[in-house]
């Protein structure tokens, strides 16, 4: 693990920390990358003002030039190199990271593992539905017992246990989004209506 990947899983490891975002940053600034550094710098900076309600003129003058970079910018989104086979994904950033995405949920299953081996994910947003090999009436028997569910295209099962689903789902809500979240903690999934999508969305197409 070179001095780069390592500063990124302290990153992962503490993602809420401004702290080594900004070791990273500087870090990039030394090792000839100056706008990934500035991108995150300002990010940080922004998100700082927004807590503390900072100078508002300051404020849009960051915003502006925060655009500037997201648009020019390419940061990594895939560990390694990006597979040449790797899809269009819509990308929103926090503090100079990805930290939401939108695909399809084909796209979430095959490279999930690649994209939060290096960003800090906390949303994705699916634009088709998950396919499962459960129905909602082994979810509610599971509430019994232990269910042990595959999420399509992958090889083994994931274990979830009675106790899980009954706090994953109360109430139900909806059983593909639930199960995403049990098996993978930490971020939200959501569905969007591509036919309502903002033309002006900040996210970004990587």
């Amino acid at each position: 693990m070179n001095t780069g990947e390592a500063l990124v899983a302290a990153i992962l490891a503490n993602s809420e920390d401004d702290t080594p975002r900004l070791v990273f940053a500087d870090w990039l600034e030394e090792n000839d990358n100056p706008e990934w550094a500035e991108f995150i710098r300002l990010q940080v900076w922004l998100a700082r003002q927004h807590e503390y309600h900072g100078d508002h003129e300051a404020c849009v003058v960051a915003f502006r030039r925060e655009k500037e970079l997201a648009k020019q910018l390419i940061v990594p989104l895939w560990e390694g190199e990006q597979p040449e086979d790797a899809p269009s994904l819509g990308v929103e950033y926090d503090r100079g990271f990805p930290h939401a995405i939108i695909c399809t949920s084909a796209d979430w299953m095959r490279w999930s593992a690649n994209i939060i081996a290096c960003n800090p994910i906390r949303q994705v947003t699916l634009t088709t539905e998950p396919e499962w090999n459960c129905t909602r009436d082994k979810v509610e028997y599971a509430f019994q017992g232990n269910g042990m569910y595959w999420l399509e295209g992958e090889d083994e099962p994931h274990l979830f246990t009675g106790r899980e689903l009954d706090a994953a789902m109360r109430p139900i809500e909806d059983i593909s989004l639930t199960l995403l979240r049990l098996r993978w903690p930490g971020i939200e999934f959501t569905r969007m209506d591509l036919t309502r999508m903002d033309s002006d969305d900040m996210m970004t197409r990587r």
